[in-house]
């Protein structure tokens, strides 16, 4: 009896296994029906996972992205991935990608898919590059490049002439100062005090010279960077809080960008003479450009940051502590708020400049001679133009 019922059992279970089996084959044999038909209308799909989000759905056909010919067998020409905007907590994207061969949904049309979509969400600017152009006008902003640029170079080019001269006066200075506290040199006092105020001489444009050559540098960047106005939201795009207000955008951004590289550059030129003060420099604008990335208020704060830095590095700790690691950058600041102090900085540097630059001639094979043959004409030339006036004078 108890085999009879286990067998009777076992049939119940046999029959149950047959019904789930022929279950399984017929939706099986529906599923391949199914792709059989897919595969007739030559269409195929797969799904892309990437780790980022849109704010906004997007399409991405890599047909208008990859251009090839369609005979080249890396074409990818009929791929396109629809990518959902992003919801609350997301912090991944399903984009779902269909082709019209069996080709577009291989190997390569995946790994192509994850670069392009990459690309999309991260170097958009390149890939619409030239839709951006026909929309902002950005064929028509050479003037304003090459303007920038002229600024720009100058801008440099007076703040490291400003910069290397002071720190060429600050090594002669160590290097006096060490000569003489090692007794290899008697310090005469009257020869000593003259030499520093010939210093201080030519290094009174000091100041003046460096600002301009920021001002410069910095009027540069706006000239390049306005007409691209509508762009730079995209590479910056922490810095949302100017929307609507692009020019004021940009002059924030520059602003920025040249006070980081401006203390990059003075950091660089002392960084051979006061190594402790350039890396506070370097720091900060290293730092600078990083904030750019991280938005308005990031921006304030590296403003604010570096601003008690400064002060505390090279206005109060010098004046509260002794230390070594405090340095200063040649103590040659000393702007002037009248503007005869100006104009007298200006005739000194012009003065300076010129005789740096025929000392610079004469330092040239055959230099020396040009010059002393330029100073012959330029003094007869001098002396017949009195010649005539007296003439003329003695005549009247």
């Amino acid at each position: 009896w108890l085999f009879s019922l286990a067998m009777r059992d076992l049939r119940w279970i046999a029959a149950a296994m047959a019904v789930m089996a022929v279950a399984a084959m017929a939706q099986e044999a529906e599923g391949e029906q199914a792709a059989t038909g897919e595969e007739a209308a030559g269409a195929c799909s797969f799904a892309a996972v990437v780790p980022w989000t849109w704010k906004a759905p997007i399409d991405v056909d890599l047909s208008q992205r990859i251009q090839v010919k369609q005979d080249n067998p890396l074409a990818t020409p009929d791929t396109l991935c629809k990518c959902p905007a992003e919801k609350a907590g997301d912090v991944s994207t399903t984009c779902e990608c269909t082709g019209q061969q069996e080709d577009d949904c291989d190997a390569y049309s995946r790994i192509m898919a994850y670069i392009v979509l990459f690309m999309e969400r991260f170097m958009g600017v390149i890939l619409h590059i030239n839709e951006y152009s026909k929309k902002y006008h950005i064929e028509n902003v050479l003037f304003w490049t090459i303007l920038g640029n002229i600024f720009f170079w100058f801008g440099i080019a007076a703040i490291l002439y400003s910069e290397i001269k002071a720190v060429i006066i600050a090594r002669e200075r160590d290097e006096r100062d060490r000569l003489v506290s090692r007794e290899y040199l008697k310090r005469d006092e009257m020869k000593c005090e003259e030499l520093e105020a010939r210093e201080i001489e030519a290094t009174r444009p000091r100041p003046y010279l460096t600002m301009t050559g920021f001002a410069l540098f910095w009027i540069g960047l706006m000239c390049q960077l306005t007409p691209f106005c509508g762009i730079l939201g995209m590479i910056f795009p922490g810095l949302e809080f100017f929307q609507g207000f692009c020019f004021l955008f940009v002059v924030v951004g520059t602003f920025t960008l040249s006070l980081s590289a401006f203390f990059l550059v003075i950091g660089l030129c002392w960084s051979c003479t006061r190594g402790y003060a350039a890396l506070v420099f370097i720091v900060l604008g290293l730092l600078g450009d990083l904030v750019m990335f991280g938005g308005f208020w990031f921006i304030v704060a590296w403003w604010v940051l570096s601003a008690v830095v400064l002060y505390v590095y090279f206005s109060w700790a010098p004046d509260s502590y002794n230390s070594p690691y405090l340095q200063d950058l040649g103590n040659f600041y000393k702007p002037s708020h009248d503007v005869n102090d100006w104009m007298d900085a200006a005739r000194k540097g012009g003065e300076s400049f010129q005789a740096e630059t025929v000392d610079l001639v004469k330092n040239i094979p055959g230099g020396k001679e040009a010059v002393e043959a330029g100073d012959k004409v330029f003094t007869s030339m001098s002396s017949s133009k009195e010649e005539s006036k007296e003439t003329a004078s003695g005549s009247i």
